[in-house]
């Protein structure tokens, strides 16, 4: 073979390797239909008596959101692997330049080095939004989409053209809460702490990128991403206080560019008054919004959901102290008394449960559960009083609406987002014939 057919040779075998798709992607699982997005949203609790990791609070009894939720993330995560392929050279380099942004903080003089940042080349954004009023189950969700995706690290090996492995670590998911201060450092502080924590690693110090300025900042976070092949970026407990704040406008403008330099998808887990607060930053709309909003909204009275729910936690806790017998009036009371809100009928039933164990506690009629329910839910009720006087009807304050945010219907909510004023109509026609025609006529 001659020099010139053995380096075509070598190129073939590098184009194929190229085209090799990402190693990551056999690690996604396929949920590809409706029926194995239900199949993975939903969390039987007693069914998973021997699974640690699994906890009554993780009960979940999904709906169409849940399971549209679930096939729409796995196809994003899998088109974001493919973007990122470890297969292509071009690739490698880039996850090199991550490494060295977030291992290398000053240079040989000791001086601070700024941090450039490092995308992906022709990454699309892919922000999922996800609204969970509170006591609705928030936490299960985001157990769930972890059960999914799994949140340990797991080697990738990587065969090179020119022989041998270079062995990658994919990160398949991380979870960081949204802070009460909103602000970009404090997320990347918890963003850094849970990070070291899931890679059994220390990443950078007081002088790295993420202690520093909102510039370095915004550069920093996109390449742990990249560095780590992260596959799924979670934000949670996004409520209404803290997303409205005037800080946290800065920290959404960083979740967006997060995934707009990198094509990692970002899952944010945010009550009804967030989503407010979200809508009026429009910069940040079309990358953590992408393309829809899925709403997880209160059981209804007459669903099967509501239904189920009340079963599983009628012969979960109250067996000993109502019977074996589910009283007729069980799931009608406990979602007039809880509005729906799956937590809190969790919440009523380990109540009653609990306070049955006393010396002497009689089996209780349906007027005493509902005294006895009221008393578990003395926190909550102030909010439920609200979303009752809500479905009402009437005018509300901006601010009340704001107040009770995270637990209002979606639809009253995003009515208190500031519109248009009205004022005088000749003049806002002439505004609107200025802007229209060019000139002052």
């Amino acid at each position: 073979m001659t020099a010139d057919a053995a380096n075509v040779q070598d190129g073939v075998r590098i184009a194929d390797q190229l085209e090799l798709p990402n190693p990551c992607l056999r690690f996604l699982p396929e949920v590809e239909t409706l029926d194995d997005g239900f199949e993975k949203m939903e969390c039987i609790p007693s069914e998973h008596s021997q699974d640690a990791r699994i906890s009554e609070d993780d009960f979940q009894i999904p709906t169409f959101e849940h399971a549209r939720l679930a096939v729409e993330l796995v196809a994003a995560v899998r088109q974001s692997a493919a973007e990122r392929n470890l297969n292509s050279a071009d690739f490698r380099r880039t996850t090199i330049s991550a490494g060295e942004l977030i291992n290398h903080v000053a240079d040989r003089h000791g001086r601070t080095m700024p941090a450039a940042p490092v995308t992906v080349e022709h990454a699309v954004p892919r922000g999922l939004f996800a609204v969970v009023p509170a006591g609705v189950g928030q936490r299960a969700l985001r157990s769930a989409v972890q059960r999914i995706f799994g949140t340990k690290p797991e080697p990738v090996d990587v065969e090179l053209p020119e022989g041998g492995l270079i062995r990658y670590l994919r990160l398949p998911s991380l979870c960081v809460p949204f802070p009460s201060k909103p602000t970009p450092r404090s997320f990347a502080k918890d963003f850094l702490s849970r990070f070291n924590s899931a890679m059994n690693r220390r990443f950078t110090g007081a002088r790295g990128p993420l202690h520093r300025g909102e510039e370095d900042i915004n550069a920093a976070l996109p390449a742990y991403g990249i560095a780590a092949n992260l596959g799924l970026l979670i934000v949670e407990q996004i409520n209404t206080r803290a997303a409205g704040a005037h800080a946290a406008s800065a920290l959404w403008d960083t979740l967006a560019q997060f995934t707009v330099a990198t094509g990692i998808p970002i899952l944010c887990l945010a009550t009804p008054g967030a989503a407010a607060a979200l809508s009026e930053q429009s910069g940040a709309i079309a990358a953590l919004a992408s393309k829809t909003v899925y709403h997880m909204a209160p059981a209804l009275p007459d669903s099967e959901q509501w239904t189920v729910v009340a079963a599983y936690l009628y012969a979960r806790h109250l067996t000993r102290c109502l019977g074996d017998r589910k009283p007729d009036w069980f799931s009608q009371g406990l979602w007039r008394l809880t509005l729906g809100h799956q937590q809190l009928a969790a919440k009523v039933c380990t109540h009653i449960a609990s306070v049955s164990r006393k010396d002497g506690h009689k089996q209780p009629s349906e007027s005493e559960f509902m005294k006895e329910a009221a008393e578990a839910l003395v926190l909550e009720m102030p909010h439920l009083m609200a979303v009752r006087k809500m479905r009402s009807g009437g005018s509300f304050t901006v601010s009340s609406v704001r107040r009770h945010g995270d637990w209002l219907p979606l639809e009253a909510v995003m009515q208190s987002v500031p519109g248009l004023e009205e004022a005088d109509t000749t003049l806002r026609i002439v505004a609107a014939c200025r802007t229209e025609g060019g000139n002052d006529a």
